[in-house]
C-alpha cells in the first residue's frame, strides 16, 4: 500500500508527505474523523514510510521485511493499542508498559510508531501518565492517535499533538473499492455505498447480500405472526454467523503470543479480543437496523412525495410502491421510531434476542 491508495484526503496526503520529505517528522499526530474513511490505513502507511528499507518517492515499497511485518501486525517497533474492554478506557497499565519500550532504541527498523486507536477513550488519569513523553519525546518515537471524538480527549493530550483531519470519502470512491477490492457486484455495491456515508466498512457491511435479504425479510414479513416469526429465526442464524466470523477476525488482528506468558498477560489480550467481538458486534446489529430503517424512510419519501430520485434502494422500487400504498402514514412514522429505540438497545447491550422480537411484534404493516 502507498499513499496512491489513500483516497479523497489530500489534505492529510499532503500533510504527511510533506513532513516526510522535509525530515520533520512530528513526535505525536492526531488523525482526527469517521471511521471507515481511511485513518488506520494512513497510520499503517505512514509507520511503514518511516520504516521502509526501500522507499521510493516517499511511498513504502511495501515488499521488505519491515513492510511484510507491519502489513502482518508483527513487527518489533509498531504497536496497536486500544481499550481491553466494552466500554472501558486505555487503562494506566497499558500506558505504563508502552513508555519504558517507547524510550528503548527501534528493534530493526527506524522508528517506533505507537498507534491509539479510539483515542477518546484515554481516561485523564492515563491521558496525565502520558504527558512527560508527549512533552518530552525520544526522537525515534512516533505516537499517532486516531479518534472520531476528539472533544473526548484530554485537552492537555490534544495540544501536543498535530492535528490532522480526514473527510468522508466520495460515493463513488466507496463503489470503486467495494468492486476492487472486495469483488462486490455493481449493483449491489451502488446501493451499499449510498448507504456509507462516506465510510468504507459501513458500505461493506452494507453490501453483504445476506445481511439485504435478512433485513428485507422483516419488511416482506409482516402479514401473519408465522411470517415473522420466520424472519426473526433468519435473523438469528445471521446473527450468530457474523458473531463466529467477528470471533474469527478479532483472532487473526489480536495476535496471541504464546500460552507461556504470564498470566496477566494473557488476560489482556483475551479482553482486547472480548471488547473487538463486543465493539464490533455492536455495529453490526446497528448496521442492521440502519439498513431497516432506510426502507421504511424510502417508504415515507414515496408516499409524501412521489419522487423516486430521492430513494436509497431504488432497486427495491415495487416492494417500496406497495407498502406506501398500503400503509398509513402514522404507521411508518410508528415504525421508524421503533426502529430507532431498538438502535438504542442494542448500543447499551441488551440482548439482541430480545430487541429484534420485540421489534418484530411491534412494526406494523397497514
Amino acid at each position: 500500500m502507498s499513499f496512491k491508495n489513500i483516497l479523497d484526503q489530500p489534505t492529510v496526503v499532503r500533510t504527511i508527505r510533506a513532513a516526510l520529505e522535509k525530515g520533520r517528522i512530528a513526535h505525536a499526530y492526531i488523525f482526527i474523523g469517521p471511521s471507515g474513511v481511511g485513518r488506520k490505513l494512513t497510520a499503517a502507511t505512514f509507520a511503514k514510510s518511516l520504516n521502509c528499507e526501500v522507499p521510493r518517492d516517499r511511498n513504502p515499497c511495501g515488499t521488505c521485511v519491515n513492510c511484510r511485518l507491519i502489513d502482518e501486525g508483527k513487527h518489533p517497533d509498531v504497536q496497536i493499542i486500544m481499550p481491553t474492554k466494552r466500554s472501558s478506557t486505555i487503562n494506566v497499565k497499558q500506558i505504563a508498559d508502552v513508555i519504558p519500550f517507547a524510550y528503548m532504541r527501534p528493534i530493526r527498523g527506524k522508528y517506533k510508531v505507537f498507534i491509539f486507536c479510539e483515542a477518546d477513550r484515554l481516561g485523564l488519569q492515563t491521558a496525565n501518565k502520558m504527558l512527560k513523553t508527549l512533552e518530552e519525546p525520544p526522537p525515534f518515537t512516533v505516537f499517532i492517535l486516531i479518534t472520531e471524538k476528539p472533544q473526548n480527549v484530554v485537552p492537555t493530550v490534544i495540544s501536543r499533538c498535530q492535528p490532522v483531519k480526514f473527510g468522508r470519502l466520495r460515493t463513488e470512491s466507496i463503489v470503486r473499492i467495494l468492486v476492487t477490492n472486495f469483488d462486490i457486484e455493481q449493483e449491489h455495491a451502488e446501493v451499499a455505498a449510498e448507504l456509507a456515508d462516506g465510510q468504507v466498512t459501513r458500505g461493506l457491511q452494507f453490501a453483504d447480500p445476506e445481511r439485504l435479504d435478512a433485513v428485507l425479510g422483516i419488511v416482506q414479513s409482516l402479514e401473519s405472526h408465522g411470517r415473522r416469526m420466520a424472519a426473526y429465526d433468519g435473523l438469528m442464524e445471521l446473527f450468530s454467523r457474523q458473531q463466529d466470523h467477528i470471533r474469527e477476525q478479532a483472532e487473526k488482528e489480536i495476535s496471541s503470543f504464546g500460552e507461556d506468558l504470564a498470566s496477566d498477560v494473557s488476560g489482556s489480550i483475551e479482553d482486547l479480543r472480548k471488547s473487538f467481538v463486543d465493539r464490533h458486534y455492536r455495529e453490526f446489529l446497528n448496521e442492521c437496523l440502519g439498513l431497516l430503517l432506510t426502507f421504511y424512510r424510502d417508504i415515507l419519501i414515496l408516499k409524501r412525495t412521489n419522487v423516486e430520485k430521492l430513494l436509497v434502494n431504488r432497486n427495491r422500487i415495487d416492494l417500496l410502491r406497495e407498502r406506501a400504498e398500503s400503509m398509513e402514514l402514522s404507521s411508518i412514522l410508528h415504525n421508524m421510531e421503533n426502529i430507532g429505540e431498538a438502535s438504542q438497545y442494542c448500543s447499551h447491550y441488551v440482548g439482541e434476542d430480545r430487541v429484534f422480537m420485540d421489534l418484530l411484534l411491534r412494526l406494523r404493516n397497514e
